[in-house]
């Protein structure tokens, strides 16, 4: 569901906050809640309640749900029904220098192998889309096909979508088109991880 470490609060029935933390795991029917300030008398196993996620990927998700398990710094909640998502913005957006390779153009649908294909510095990616550098500019609405190379590499369509002059280049704007639900979960994964360690190295350099 990619809403691990995203932060969230819980409200009962009545709409009173009764817990707030974050997301220690998910799936389509649990959420696993660190709520460190949570004492653990304010709810029981069976009480019904309103879950809110402030997911960076998937934007803020409300959620009813059933107390499973409710103990001091910890609620486990069930049987989970998505009310509303309302998107901020659809995916974080990291930055990176890393090359990445661009074997094939669609032309009219149809795949053109591309030789010699094409090498680009990705600047920066996120679930939607990523923006790479490269010399001479290529033409908005060109798609093309490469795989990223994550941890677990992902294939990916690719349209451009602007332009953004650069110091002797040009960065390129691009949306995914055509991207499963299994390699969007691979890229979000690989964002979050990527966001985990921007975080870690500026806490770092702070308390440095």
């Amino acid at each position: 569901m990619a809403l691990e470490l995203s932060p969230c609060r819980v409200h009962g029935e009545g709409g009173e906050l009764v817990a707030a933390g974050h997301v220690r795991s998910a799936d389509a029917a649990t959420l696993h809640v660190d709520a460190p300030r949570y004492a653990g008398h304010a709810l029981v196993p069976g009480d019904r309640v309103v879950v809110e996620v402030d997911s960076p990927v998937r934007g803020e998700c409300t959620f009813d749900g059933v107390v499973a398990t409710s103990v001091a710094g910890t609620v486990v909640i069930t049987e989970l029904q998505l009310r509303d998502v309302v998107q901020r913005r659809s995916a974080v957006r990291v930055p990176l220098t890393l090359l990445m390779v661009f074997d094939t153009n669609v032309l009219d649908g149809e795949d053109v192998v591309l030789d010699p294909q094409l090498t680009v510095v990705v600047m920066d990616i996120s679930a939607d889309g990523l923006r790479f550098r490269a010399n001479p500019p290529i033409p908005i609405g060109t798609q093309l096909k490469g795989v990223f190379p994550a941890r677990h590499p992902v294939r990916l369509l690719a349209e451009v979508v602007r332009h953004e002059p650069l110091r002797g280049a040009v960065a390129h704007g691009c949306r995914f088109l055509g991207m499963s639900e299994a390699d969007r979960d691979l890229l979000i994964a690989y964002v979050l991880r990527q966001e985990r360690l921007m975080l870690a190295e500026r806490r770092e350099t702070l308390s440095g």
